[in-house]
């Protein structure tokens, strides 16, 4: 049964303001004491703030007075139930890019980023602005902030900024994102004590670790032993958890998962962990499936939707990009990684896909951003 929910209060309005529109604010609503932890067994009871300030539907009004997903836009997004077969979750490709805790390794970032990688940011101190495809969004100290970070247009920290920040990839082996996050989501940290304990463990899962875009080797090139990385991939499974729980709880939905024809999964996975030093060889691969070049471009292009070679183009034009974010890996360098023998021509090819050549691209990425 469905019944109105008291008015919010003026913080509870000033964060949807702060919101702009364009995010999920999720924190404890006022005059209520009590605490929500999102560590264990999640309430089933939330609160969505829909359209101008003071008029909201309040479902399930027990918990009202706890929790509270403020959207100004009044667009709930359909939960998925999300159950799949266990040897559909086998397929799903989960990895660490870095975690650190401290001053933004980059100030301002002007280009979106073409993976399916995610970003978790805990603001300790100043603020950052997000331009995402919905508008800007401002994320203050105290807050945690989460987004797909190829919906994201750019971002600029304020100079006191200082953060606690994941990048992580969550995706199926198509490259579909486990969650289609197109609008940041804020919470507040005192909501979500389970999610700070599992970031600090994170970050210093690595000892001494700091990373920077600027500064070599990234965090994926640190030698550990075994029982290090499984110390290290259980604290990083623990921090999936708890986020995953989170985007259930907000409403984020998991688009639907269309299975792969078994050989096209193959070829694209073998792809994905190639080396692009040289060309991929469509011939050795198709054969691989038992298969000619010809039917395996027929299921690619079935399942999908571009040709094998222009699926590894994709993903070698992916990787030039990441590289060339860190400053420490010289342009000659990334273009040789690249399988280009001259510079000149992996600067042609950059150019020809991005419209950019590579050291314009290197610069429009890493400008230096200026005080909020």
């Amino acid at each position: 049964m469905r019944r109105r929910a008291e008015s919010p209060t003026g913080s509870a309005r000033r964060g949807c303001a702060e919101s702009r529109s364009s995010s999920w604010c999720l924190r404890r609503a006022k005059p209520s004491g009590r605490h929500v932890r999102i560590d264990g067994a999640m309430p089933r009871t939330l609160t969505v703030c829909r359209g101008p300030p003071g008029r909201h539907k309040s479902y399930f009004p027990k918990y009202r007075n706890m929790l509270s997903i403020l959207s100004m836009d009044g667009l709930p997004i359909p939960a998925s139930s999300g159950a799949l077969r266990l040897r559909d979750w086998w397929s799903l490709r989960l990895s660490l890019i870095w975690a650190y805790r401290g001053v933004p390794a980059a100030r301002s970032h002007l280009e979106p980023d073409p993976a399916p990688t995610y970003f978790a940011w805990r603001l300790n101190a100043g603020r950052v602005a997000l331009r995402t495809e919905a508008g800007e969004v401002r994320v203050k100290a105290g807050q945690w902030v989460f987004l797909l970070a190829r919906h994201c247009r750019g971002h600029v920290f304020s100079e006191d900024a200082e953060i606690v920040s994941i990048n992580f990839l969550a995706h199926w082996v198509a490259g579909e994102p486990v969650f289609d996050l197109r609008r940041p989501v804020v919470i507040a940290s005192a909501v979500c004590p389970a999610l700070d304990t599992a970031a600090e463990a994170l970050v210093t899962a690595v000892p001494g670790f700091r990373a920077s875009l600027n500064t070599a080797p990234p965090m994926l090139e640190i030698q550990t032993t075994l029982p290090q990385f499984l110390q290290l991939r259980m604290r990083f499974d623990r921090f999936l958890q708890v986020w995953c729980r989170i985007m259930q709880s907000v409403g984020v939905s998991m688009p639907a998962v269309h299975p792969l024809d078994p050989r096209v999964a193959d070829a694209v996975a073998f792809l994905q962990d190639a080396s692009f030093e040289a060309p991929p060889d469509l011939v050795r691969l198709a054969a691989r499936q038992g298969l000619s070049v010809s039917q395996l471009n027929r299921l690619f292009l079935r399942d999908m939707g571009v040709t094998v070679r222009a699926y590894a183009q994709g993903l070698r034009l992916q990787q030039a990009k990441q590289a060339l974010i860190r400053r420490a890996t010289a342009v000659k360098c990334v273009a040789y990684r690249m399988g280009f023998k001259q510079a000149s021509h992996f600067t042609a090819w950059f150019r020809r896909l991005t419209g950019y050549a590579p050291r314009d691209y290197r610069r429009r990425t890493r400008h230096p951003g200026e005080a909020l």
